[in-house]
């Protein structure tokens, strides 16, 4: 093939890397390098006032000077989570380093606790964490915009941006969280997959008067060959923080702007949500945390899209097989793809 053709099928693959670069979770830990002895643990996990089950993962930090991070799940003896009020739950492992509940639900104003007992006998207990009320999201809305991209080539998306009330004048910390749903198709189905925001945002310097946050936001929506065969649902969460919980998702954000990571085996860049009661001294990260959730959503058509032409083409399948649709499952395409329909997804 001449350098003409070979220009367009790379062209072609952009809109994919994008929405994979895209598709990373602010809550996903990357960890490991295969030395579980040298890097500290990591705890990621949370308790809302939304129906369970929650799940709390055990994972390894890994060492961000690697050139290679594998994804390595740890597990422990026991994990247990309780409140204030004498309710506690062992939590079962379905998975090597996954763990999940199965009755306990957060309730506003209580105060919940992980305690967690390693397999070698040292135990850890997260800082008490009080499930604050999450206030509301009062609408969500889109900005559509136009950049010049590599090559002089536009590209097109939708800004969304948030209002929302804290419901409390004594509580202002929240995270807020973006999820951005679409479909496509493979041979055997109907498949859904997500866009999230890459860092997480706090609520920090943009309260406005009378408890409200007016124009935050959330993420950026790219207009794709993939994102726009249908629709895309774009659904902004707040959630609750205490000032511990706050603090630590804060200094997250800072960090990942600085190394693009969750968590590196740094000392004194995250401040620590566990607390060690016995066992030979080793370190711990991340978080366990108690959370009041509350959401809001808007569609985004392809109507929304101020000249249809904007969208390009999907031109991949019969250049290469790699990622043909027609011959390819959800998971293949998009990691963490599903084909069971989303509830809120109409026809």
């Amino acid at each position: 093939s001449g350098p003409i053709e070979r220009m367009n099928t790379q062209r072609n693959y952009l809109p994919l890397c994008v929405i994979l670069l895209c598709s990373a979770c602010v809550d996903r830990i990357i960890i490991d390098t295969g030395f579980q002895d040298y890097y500290a643990m990591v705890i990621d996990g949370f308790i809302s006032d939304e129906p369970g089950p929650y799940v709390v993962k055990v994972t390894n930090a890994y060492d961000i000077e690697s050139k290679s991070s594998l994804r390595v799940p740890l597990s422990v003896k026991q994990m247990t989570i309780s409140d204030d009020q004498g309710t506690n739950e062992k939590l079962s492992e379905v998975t090597r380093g996954t763990y999940m509940t199965s009755q306990i639900q957060g309730t506003v104003g209580r105060v919940y606790t992980l305690r967690i007992e390693t397999l070698d006998g040292r135990v850890y207990e997260s800082l008490p964490d009080t499930l604050f009320a999450s206030g509301t999201v009062d609408s969500v809305y889109l900005s559509f915009r136009k950049d010049i991209g590599v090559n002089s080539i536009p590209q097109y998306g939708f800004d969304v941006f948030f209002n929302s009330s804290a419901g409390n004048l004594h509580h202002y910390n929240f995270l807020w969280k973006f999820t951005g749903t679409f479909k496509f198709s493979v041979s055997c189905c109907p498949c859904w997959t997500n866009l999230t925001n890459t860092n997480p945002i706090v609520s920090d310097n943009q309260l406005i008067q009378g408890g409200r946050f007016i124009g935050v936001k959330a993420s950026y929506v790219p207009v794709t060959a993939w994102t726009f065969l249908d629709k895309v649902h774009a659904e902004v969460s707040q959630r609750s923080l205490s000032r511990q919980s706050f603090d630590f998702w804060r200094s997250v954000g800072t960090q990942l702007k600085g190394v693009n990571s969750l968590f590196q085996p740094v000392t004194g860049k995250i401040p620590s949500n566990f607390v060690q009661r016995s066992g030979h001294v080793s370190a711990l990260q991340g978080i366990f945390y108690a959370t009041s959730i509350t959401r809001n959503a808007v569609f985004i058509h392809r109507e929304d899209i101020p000249d249809i032409n904007f969208i390009p083409k999907l031109e991949l399948a019969g250049k290469t097989q790699t990622f043909d649709p027609a011959s390819r499952g959800c998971n293949d395409l998009f990691p963490n793809s599903t084909s069971v329909k989303p509830y809120f997804w109409g026809d």
